[in-house]
C-alpha cells in the first residue's frame, strides 16, 4: 500500500494525515464520517457561534465545540454562501479600538481599482469586486531598485492578484 511509504516522511503534518486515512480504511463508520458524509457546516451558524466564543472573555477556557453547529448539504452551502460573504463586512465588532476608517482617498483608490479590473474582459465573468486591499502589501525591500507591491481583489467565486512595481528613487 502507497500510503505505508509515507509513514516515515519527515513533515508532521503527513504522518499525521497518513495515520487518519489507513485508520479510516479499516474502520468503515469513520469512512462514512469523513469520506462519504458530503455535508458541511452552515457558514452563517459557524460564524456566528465563532464571533460569541471570540467575544466571551470565560470561553477562552474551553476549546471550540463544534458539535452542537447544524450540517447542510453543499447545495444549500453554495445557496448560503451569498448572505454569508455579505455577513462578514460587518462583522467588525471585535476589532481592536485602533481600527482607522477608511479614508476617502482609500475609496478613490478602491474606484481606481475597480476601473483597472473592468477594463479586463476576461474578468467580466467573475461578477463585481466585493472588497480590495484597503492599501498596495508590499512583495519587496523599499530600499530595492525596483518596488512589487500586490493588491488583492476578492470576488464571489475567485481572488485576483493585481501586481505592481515602480522603481525607486534612491
Amino acid at each position: 500500500m502507497k500510503l505505508l511509504l509515507f509513514m516515515g516522511d519527515s513533515d508532521d503534518e503527513v504522518r499525521d494525515r497518513v495515520t487518519m486515512y489507513l485508520r479510516v480504511m479499516k474502520e468503515p463508520p469513520l469512512a462514512e464520517t469523513y469520506v462519504k458524509d458530503e455535508s458541511v457546516f452552515s457558514l452563517a451558524a459557524l460564524e456566528s457561534k465563532l464571533v460569541a466564543y471570540v467575544r466571551d472573555a470565560d470561553a477562552s477556557d474551553q476549546p471550540f465545540d463544534a458539535t452542537s453547529l447544524p450540517k447542510i448539504s453543499q447545495e444549500q452551502a453554495r445557496q448560503e454562501s451569498p448572505s454569508a460573504l455579505e455577513t462578514i463586512h460587518t462583522l467588525a465588532p471585535w476589532k481592536s479600538a485602533k481600527t482607522v476608517t477608511p479614508a476617502p482617498m482609500a475609496a478613490e483608490a478602491q474606484s481606481a481599482y475597480v476601473k483597472q479590473l473592468q477594463a479586463v474582459p476576461e474578468l467580466a465573468s467573475y461578477g463585481p469586486v466585493l472588497n480590495s486591499s484597503a492599501k498596495p502589501i508590499p512583495l519587496t525591500e523599499s530600499e530595492t531598485e525596483y518596488v512589487m507591491s500586490c493588491v488583492k481583489h476578492i470576488f464571489k467565486e475567485h481572488t485576483v492578484f493585481q501586481a505592481g512595481y515602480s522603481f525607486s528613487q534612491h
